[in-house]
């Protein structure tokens, strides 16, 4: 903590009058984090998410074809059985895949 009275030379004598005050009280948690990440399977790199589960366990998740996006709503049209077929231009080079 820091304090004091406020003195401007030749401007302001306040060293009975007004007094400034500092205090910092830092705070560090350290704590280890558990992080879940999702590995895409090879179906999935091939366009294939029909065997995606959701939280509990459960198939059938509505999926979105990222190439029908309509420009006024901003809605997608959703894929009837989770297969994208061949992934397009949108495909991950070999060499920023993990194997």
């Amino acid at each position: 903590s820091l304090g004091g009275p406020v003195d401007i030379p030749k401007l302001y004598d306040g060293r009975n009058k007004t007094f400034f005050f500092f205090s910092y009280e830092g705070y560090r948690r350290r704590q280890a984090s558990t992080a879940k990440a999702t590995v895409p399977t090879v179906a999935m790199r091939n366009g294939d998410f029909s065997q995606l589960v959701n939280g509990e366990g459960q198939y059938n998740i509505q999926l979105y074809d990222p190439y029908t996006t309509n420009s006024t709503t901003f809605q997608r049209q959703p894929l009837g059985n989770g297969i994208l077929g061949s992934p397009g231009n949108n495909q991950i080079p070999q060499n920023l895949e993990s194997p």
